[in-house]
């Protein structure tokens, strides 16, 4: 059993009080109307339109990222009575685990771990807590930041192919983001 080290105490007591506070907000805000409007997307896909053809809006691609949670709940469930609920949980666990990331990624640096974790951990929006084209974005920019700064330190392919992915994602929740592939190009 390893021992456990004062910086990593002091992250999980922290992180564990954000956790809290952002808890009580998934189930004391009221819904927003964009919350609704990123279930319908993948609500539709799974009744049979299609993207493109049936909708045209730039974060209809995000669908890709929240037509399986959606897919799980209704098959589960039989109907999307509770979905918000649980597409918060799923939101809430998945900026838990980046901010999990995030400590481990510099936990070399002790205190400055837990407060590059919590800084990143504490901007939730309480209104609009879901998983949609400007959360899922964030995630796998900050994993793309991640793994370009290991491929700095540790050359490793894992890196490089990890990073092509969050690109890749990225401009799936954003199209516009293709412009930033291009400026790297010119920058190398």
């Amino acid at each position: 059993v390893k021992k456990v080290k004062h910086t990593d105490l002091l992250f999980v007591i922290a992180l564990l009080l954000c956790l809290l506070i952002h808890s009580l907000f998934v189930f004391l805000v009221p819904y927003s109307e964009d919350e609704s409007f990123y279930v319908t997307i993948p609500f539709r896909l799974l009744n049979g339109d299609s993207l493109v053809k049936q909708e045209w809006h730039l974060s209809q691609f995000s669908s890709l990222f929240t037509i399986i949670p959606v897919y799980i709940w209704t098959a589960i469930k039989g109907s999307v009575d509770g979905i918000f609920i649980f597409l918060r949980c799923l939101f809430l666990f998945m900026h838990t685990t980046l901010a999990i990331t995030i400590y481990r990624f510099f936990k070399k640096y002790g205190v400055w771990a837990i407060m590059a974790s919590i800084m990143f951990y504490i901007q939730v929006p309480y209104r609009f807590q879901a998983i949609s084209y400007q959360s899922v974005f964030v995630a796998f920019l900050l994993l793309l930041t991640l793994c370009l700064i290991s491929i700095y330190e540790k050359k490793s392919v894992h890196f490089y192919i990890f990073a092509g992915i969050s690109i890749g994602c990225c401009c799936v929740c954003n199209p516009i983001f293709c412009i930033a592939y291009v400026l790297y190009l010119l920058g190398c």
